[in-house]
């Protein structure tokens, strides 16, 4: 789902609040912050997030009733709420309501220009995970949506949104028993390319050995959103490390934690933390704040001092990602096109 602020700057105050939290915010905490926010903007993205947790914790009903508040607010969260009410709708077993919700939908983006294919794609996955799974229905609006990225002009995104189409198109019929058309190898092919260019970064670029002692756990340190520019200006030499963006960032911790996992690291943790804190951890530990192995000490420590604050890399596909974007994992740093 999408989850881009609708504020003029950089960072709404809803990224400023996940940041500070320096771990996953729980349901109670997105929904408390709408509340004493209720004039801003990224309301909707608040409740959207807060009915995801409440999804993933197996309370579908407040899960739609959230979803619903966020739907009544209107602006750029709308779609992304339609297609939360269809997932909860499908998921009760009001599978009624869940058809004509899908069908208003669909009737709704088929008018609208530019296609978002985003959406599309989300409502395909959709379709083909829901417990009634209704594949038939998803290789329909997986088919419609290529046939529109092909026919208009669809964004600078379009060929990423194309990509994740065909994956899922490919799957899609695989479901179906259908056999593999030219389409369904050419994604195959690209797949197997896509894993030697890993395979040879693993030889090449793999951060950390393993040691020889045993297994061991990969630990990535992301720096939080709003205090990343903060970080690339203490160390401008991290630009090769840390990209100049925090999206080409997110990129690169992804890939990192991949390596690690595909190395055989036990488990993966992805520390996240501030700068306050490590400047808090060199000043007791007298360490140098500018030498690279003082970073890595530092999530080490951090990984096994704080456990309960550190996430176990991949997260669940249809939580919110990692990166603080407000958009599900699968749908961001986790979605099949960019991996």
């Amino acid at each position: 789902m999408t989850g881009s602020s609708a504020h003029g700057d950089n960072t709404s105050p809803y990224d400023t609040f996940l940041a500070r939290l320096g771990r996953k915010a729980s349901a109670a905490e997105c929904e408390q912050w709408a509340r004493d926010h209720d004039s801003d903007l990224d309301v909707p993205r608040a409740l959207i997030h807060a009915g995801w947790e409440r999804s993933q914790a197996g309370a579908h009903a407040q899960a739609l009733a959230l979803l619903r508040r966020a739907l009544e607010r209107g602006g750029e969260q709308t779609r992304n709420a339609q297609v939360g009410i269809i997932e909860q709708l499908y998921t009760l077993g009001r599978t009624s309501e869940g058809h004509t919700a899908r069908d208003a939908l669909r009737a709704e983006l088929d008018a609208a220009t530019p296609p978002d294919l985003w959406i599309y794609n989300e409502m395909v996955e959709l379709l083909s995970e829901v417990t009634d799974a209704q594949p038939q229905a998803a290789l329909e609006w997986c088919e419609a949506a290529l046939a529109r990225a092909e026919a208009e002009e669809c964004g600078e995104d379009a060929a990423d949104h194309r990509q994740g189409l065909l994956i899922n198109r490919s799957v899609v019929r695989e479901q179906l028993g259908l056999e593999p058309d030219e389409l369904d190898q050419a994604v195959e092919a690209e797949a197997d390319r896509d894993a030697l260019e890993v395979l040879g970064q693993l030889r090449d670029r793999l951060d950390a050995p393993l040691s020889d002692d045993g297994p061991v756990d990969g630990v990535v340190l992301r720096w939080t959103r709003v205090d990343f520019p903060m970080a690339r200006r203490r160390w401008p030499e991290t630009t090769v490390e840390y990209g100049d963006d925090y999206e080409t960032y997110a990129a690169k911790l992804q890939r990192t934690a991949q390596r690690w996992s595909t190395s055989g690291a036990v488990r993966v943790r992805m520390v996240t933390s501030t700068l306050a804190d490590y400047d808090a951890y060199v000043q007791h530990s007298g360490e140098n704040p500018g030498d690279p192995e003082t970073r890595i000490r530092y999530a080490s420590w951090r990984a096994r001092e704080f456990e309960q604050e550190t996430l176990f890399w991949p997260p669940a596909r249809n939580g919110p990602c990692w990166c603080e974007s407000g958009r599900k994992y699968k749908k961001c740093c986790g979605d099949p096109a960019r991996n």
